[in-house]
């Protein structure tokens, strides 16, 4: 998941932010709905699920209009994927 790290979408993010996104991509903790462009996140303690799109999140962060991690982990999961030279 380098490349997510590095990856200009979620340049606006904290790096603290960057690595819980790829963190939680990994541990598969941000899930795809039917919907797109809608995502389920967990909470890092796992009790609680948030809906996630790139410009918003039902988290507390999200509802004061915060930037978040399930944010930024939305946004590296809908960048296009890099084409190998």
């Amino acid at each position: 998941m380098n490349r997510a790290a590095a990856s200009p979408v979620v340049g606006d993010y904290s790096p603290a932010q960057r690595d819980k996104a790829v963190e939680a991509i990994e541990q598969g903790a941000i899930l795809r709905t039917s919907r797109p462009g809608l995502f389920t996140a967990v909470s890092s303690d796992g009790t609680t699920t948030y809906l996630v799109h790139a410009a918003a999140c039902t988290c507390a962060a999200g509802l004061k209009s915060r930037r978040c991690w399930h944010r930024a982990a939305v946004a590296i999961l809908s960048a296009p994927a890099e084409r190998a030279a």
